[in-house]
């Protein structure tokens, strides 16, 4: 029998006893950089159901690791490559207890540890007692889009106001809340249907759009159930360009993924936000010395393993001080609300708090705040117009500058419009100035919550404009309208966020839908293919036996449903899409024509 005392080791995901370390060296001689660990050294409230997870070595470079925590004793486990080969993960075998120290060694330096081992604490979770469901009315209200190919497909229709010169792309938008079928929908540059998928009923969609993945394009989006006051419980989404699902991607270390992130790297890694109530000491913020905080929650999972290859907290890292609210009775107090995060392009962490009005860089190894743009301790002088309120959506614009969504309230009480917001910000001279502040005059949009800027490649500004509000407007470099539109249903839909991005090629897993109707001696097909972009034209075949259908017809793409009308009356009809060179696309099944 092993005594606790000692450590119970992993190499290369084989489990053995071992209490030897390994001293590596570089090849050139010199020590070895120190290899990063997650959860940090130091970090207070890391789950019990954690991973040790460690980036900048090879497994085989890690040597032999070491994992014990001073109440469960001695940890064994396997560890994991990441499917880079440049970390790994070592999966217990057992959770750790809630407050104990857990301490971590291994045949590698690692960042922050003392004496060659990095220690951290183990949370005390807290429930987070009976969440309510965000309500959805659903029903069949006015504006919603009907199809005879598709009667199962009610999307909401899209009113373009101004259309001025846009960028070219198509417009993503995730529909929840509001009444009719919530679900993730493209619309083209004139604002017609592309694709639309409903979602489960009582689940909700947020943050859809293209991203890239494995260097091809890819849809994604968030799905799960949505609760008051703004938190979601679900998963991530991966689909290709045939609308065929590749991958659902989970976080790790026994969280579950809100709603408000889900971003693809280049590395292939997903990055998502999670929250968790903890026990923590309310003082500082003249609540309860055992009180009841939320922590904001960032992870990099890779989305091959699903595991964890990166993880912060909140809680240990930004103060309780620098929120904008106070604790309330019997309620878990959350000082920050993280609701956006990304990799910067020093590989820095760029997160937005929107419960303390700021943004934060974090060094994505140590976890430490490297540097805070606003709210009550700004590293930076904010210049005129510069502050901002319950911001979301924070990024890192191509020309280096920073861009948010600014809500320009943080609660129910509306302080003053919502504004697409750019800040220059000189790391030297340590201030924050406006490039460009645009607010949407007609009707002026106040979002209380969500929301959503993106910067394109022309340089134009779109914005979805958040919570209640069904608009989505692009801006001009100078910041003239160039696109205007809002969703037509009647009671209001919103989406989380919106986008625009080029989408094409897309050759949909599922044949062309069609319908066909006989009345007044004549017949009427009605060819559709949710989600293809690339139809030119359809083509009609027709007979009154199926194994016998010949060309009757063609007509140009008309939109999402394109009718066309027979000279005859047919027994059966088949579709054939094409594209702008003749190629056949894809082709329907045979269907009866029906009695209009």
């Amino acid at each position: 029998m092993l005594s606790k005392r000692l450590a119970v080791s992993a190499i290369a995901g084989m489990v053995v006893a071992s209490s030897c370390a390994l001293v590596l060296a570089s090849s050139s001689g010199g020590a070895t950089p120190p290899v990063a660990v997650y959860p940090t050294a130091g970090t207070p409230v890391a789950s019990p159901q954690t991973q040790i997870s460690f980036r900048g070595a090879s497994p085989s470079a890690l040597g032999t690791v070491h994992v014990t925590g001073s109440k469960t004793g001695a940890h064994t486990g396997v560890l994991r490559s990441h499917s880079d080969g440049q970390g790994a993960s070592f999966v217990l075998m057992k959770p750790f207890s809630p407050g104990e120290r857990v301490t971590v060694r291994a045949g590698a330096p690692l960042v922050g540890a003392r004496n060659g081992a990095v220690t951290f604490t183990i949370a005390r979770f807290i429930s987070s007692g009976r969440l309510h469901l965000i309500p959805d009315p659903g029903g069949n209200p006015k504006g919603v889009q009907h199809f005879h190919s598709r009667p199962d497909l009610t999307p909401p229709s899209l009113r373009i106001f101004e259309k001025k010169k846009p960028a070219p792309g198509d417009i993503f938008m995730g529909v929840k809340r509001g009444p009719g079928v919530d679900g993730n929908v493209i619309y083209d540059g004139r604002g017609r249907l592309v694709w639309f998928r409903p979602v489960p009923k009582r689940a909700s969609t947020f943050d859809f759009r293209a991203q890239r993945y494995e260097g091809r394009p890819v849809l994604t989006w968030w799905q799960g159930k949505a609760f008051f006051p703004g938190q979601g419980r679900g998963v991530g989404m991966i689909y290709d360009g045939s609308y065929r699902r590749i991958a659902v991607v989970r976080a790790g270390n026994g969280y579950i993924a809100d709603f408000h992130e889900f971003q693809l790297t280049p590395q292939g890694t997903a990055l998502f936000i999670a929250y968790q109530p903890v026990r923590w000491d309310l003082r500082p913020v003249h609540g309860q010395r055992k009180g009841v905080a939320v922590d904001s929650v960032v992870q990099e999972i890779d989305i091959k393993t699903g595991l964890v290859e990166r993880e912060w907290h909140s809680l240990g890292h930004v103060s309780l001080k620098e929120t904008m609210f106070k604790p309330e009775k019997n309620a878990p107090f959350e000082a920050l609300h993280a609701n956006s995060v990304e990799r910067d392009t020093n590989g820095a962490w760029l997160i937005s708090g929107r419960d303390t009005n700021a943004a934060y860089e974090v060094d994505a190894t140590t976890g430490n705040v490297l540097w805070t743009l606003g709210g009550r301790r700004s590293t930076f002088k904010m210049k005129r117009g510069a502050r901002f309120i319950g911001q979301h959506d924070v990024r890192r614009a191509p020309n280096g500058n920073i861009t948010l969504f600014d809500n320009g309230t943080n609660g129910a009480k509306v302080k003053r419009a919502s504004r697409a917001l750019e800040l220059k910000v000189d790391l030297n001279a340590k201030t924050a100035r406006v490039v460009r502040a645009f607010v949407h005059r007609h009707p002026v949009q106040r979002a209380t919550s969500q929301g959503g800027l993106q910067t394109l490649p022309n340089g134009h500004l779109f914005v979805g404009w958040g919570s209640m509000s069904p608009y989505i407007t692009e801006f001009s470099k100078t910041g003239k309208i160039v696109f205007d539109a809002r969703l037509t249903v009647s009671g209001g839909d919103e989406s989380y966020r919106a986008y625009r991005t080029p989408w094409s090629g897309a050759v949909p897993a599922s044949p062309p839908d069609v319908a066909a109707l006989r009345a007044h001696g004549k017949t009427t097909v009605f060819a559709s293919w949710n989600g293809a972009t690339d139809v030119a034209k359809w083509q009609v075949l027709a007979g009154s036996n199926k194994s016998s259908l010949s060309p009757a017809r063609s007509a140009r793409f008309a939109g999402f449903e394109t009718a066309i009308r027979l000279p005859a009356v047919q027994k059966f009809v088949q579709v054939r899409a094409l594209d702008a060179t003749g190629k056949v696309l894809g082709t329907s099944k045979v269907t009866r024509v029906r009695r209009g």
